[in-house]
């Protein structure tokens, strides 16, 4: 059994002592026919406002669809502006301006070239329009998922939005010059990453068996040397390939820097960390490329978890790699560790944010002790002790093993419900400019814990939203949905989640308002 979900089952079922204000949200529900697979929330028509897609598959139809919510200066309609159906050999999505004359459009990968789709206040036009040939890795679709991809956003920073292509013995970048509506091709040598395997035990498989994996690698879209103009950044497992960008707005076709990394496998974004039987003593994952401590040079951020003693309450450490500039050497990151963060606990999620706005980037991870003591207290008392702790950089220190401040939450739990992860998601609720921690508690219970000045994040919440909530966390999500400097909320389900309790499918929206 995973050691996150005992996580996820004393969190969500967990009933504060302490009381809290009611929350101010509109709440909408957009109902979707099916289960729904993806969700994406662009602003389409340049309102300022986010528009909401939910995608789904009719499996017996064999089809890919999404319903289109436009986001009006009242909230969302109770109905789809669009249902509309994703061509068949679509690969990948994405949202970009390509067409200066006609807004956004629907951008796809499919056989052999990128298409587009216009947008208009209907939604998104049914006539397909080539936009480029190209030979690129999305060949074949996968007819199960829709899948969004962010290739086209604007890769120089001139404003205008830009094509990035992966092939197979590189990738292809279209710039485009938005004044002359002009796209020149710059060409990398991004290579995809690639894994082969091959197999055939003639006891007990009808044949032989090869193939190959080629994937792009993680990529990021940033200041590598401090220059002022944005780069493109490869991260293989075992390098760091850097494409700097050049006066004339391209590319270097070639690496500029290359640097060598060990620091075992790549985390593959999910929020929460978990733990599983088959696990090895010790994993580490390289977690983050960013600049931690304010300097202009980017930084590496790895974690570790060791089940050596523990498979239930595993040892967890996060390390900083401090980047580094020389004459001789140029950038490169050291072998040994800069800095060693070691939460007291097991960690769940590693947020890295600029908590008190002075520039370097805090750590915020929330912990949970799990042990037969534990278990038994729980048992007994039906209440468990639960820290979010913060590591702040300090000047001329660093960050020092143990947390500046542990916000410490005493609650008691039911044993209802069973959530496979907590819900746990950091923003501006109330629009003041400090960050708020999103919590839950039982079955239908949202808490925000306010950010405070002089505490960084009270101990207590300070304001609750009763609604149904999925048993698993990570599919809440908080953004600003309407621009209005307060984070919103998207609520989406486990399939048959709200049919158990007499709804619609669907998901619920709650736009963020002020306090009467």
């Amino acid at each position: 059994m995973k050691a996150i979900q005992f996580l996820g089952l004393f969190l969500l079922s967990a009933i504060p002592k302490l009381h809290a204000g009611e929350a101010c949200f509109q709440q909408f529900f957009l109902p979707c026919e099916k289960e729904i697979v993806s969700i994406q929330n662009e602003d389409l028509n340049g309102d300022d406002r986010q528009d909401i897609l939910l995608f789904y598959v009719d499996e017996e139809a064999h089809a890919r669809w999404c319903d289109l919510y436009f986001q009006n200066e009242n909230g969302f309609n109770a109905m789809p502006t669009q249902t509309f159906h994703i061509p068949e050999d679509v690969s990948l999505f994405d949202f970009g301006d390509i067409d200066p004359h006609v807004g956004r459009e629907f951008l796809t990968f499919a056989h052999g070239a990128l298409f587009y789709h216009t947008l208009s206040d209907s939604g998104i036009s049914q006539e397909r329009k080539r936009f480029l040939e190209t030979k690129s890795l999305f060949i074949y679709p996968d007819r199960s998922r829709i899948r969004a991809w962010n290739f086209a956003r604007d890769f120089n920073n001139d404003g205008a939005d830009d094509i990035f292509i992966p092939k197979f013995d590189g990738a292809a970048l279209w710039l485009h010059d938005a004044p002359t509506n002009t796209w020149r091709e710059n060409d990398l040598q991004l290579l995809p990453q690639s894994r082969t395997f091959a197999y055939f035990d003639p006891r007990f498989s009808v044949g032989d068996k090869a193939g190959a994996l080629f994937e792009v690698p993680y990529m990021l879209v940033d200041d590598f040397n401090n220059d002022a103009l944005t780069d493109i950044i490869a991260i293989y497992k075992d390098s760091i390939n850097v494409f700097a960008q050049q006066a004339n707005r391209q590319f270097a076709p070639q690496p500029s820097y290359v640097l060598p990394i060990n620091h075992g496998d790549i985390w593959n974004g999910s929020k929460i960390m978990r733990t599983h039987l088959d696990d090895k003593n010790e994993r580490q994952f390289l977690i983050r490329l960013v600049d931690i401590d304010g300097d202009g040079v980017l930084d590496i951020v790895t974690s570790s978890i060791s089940t050596k003693h523990s498979l239930i309450n595993p040892e967890t450490t996060t390390s900083v790699f401090l980047g580094r500039k020389s004459e001789e050497k140029g950038y490169y990151f050291t072998e040994e560790v800069d800095y060693i963060i070691e939460p007291d606990g097991t960690q769940m999620v590693i947020d890295i944010r600029d908590f008190n706005r002075d520039g370097r980037q805090a750590f915020i991870i929330p912990t949970i002790k799990i042990g037969a003591t534990s278990i038994i207290k729980m048992l007994l008392t039906r209440s468990i002790d639960f820290d979010a702790q913060l590591f702040l950089f300090q000047s001329g220190r660093g960050y020092s093993k143990e947390a500046q401040r542990k916000i410490s939450m005493n609650v008691n739990f039911s044993f209802r419900g069973g959530a496979a992860s907590p819900i746990y998601e950091i923003a501006d609720f109330n629009g003041d400019g400090l960050l708020d921690v999103l919590a839950s508690a039982d079955e239908e219970m949202l808490l925000i814990y306010y950010g405070d000045k002089k505490r960084t994040i009270n101990s207590t919440p300070g304001a609750r939203y009763k609604i149904i909530l999925p048993q698993d966390g990570t599919l809440v999500k908080a953004e600003d949905l309407n621009n209005d400097g307060r984070a919103d909320i998207i609520l989406n389900y486990e399939p048959g989640k709200l049919q158990m309790a007499g709804m619609s499918n669907g998901l619920f929206v709650l736009l963020g308002c002020r306090d009467e």
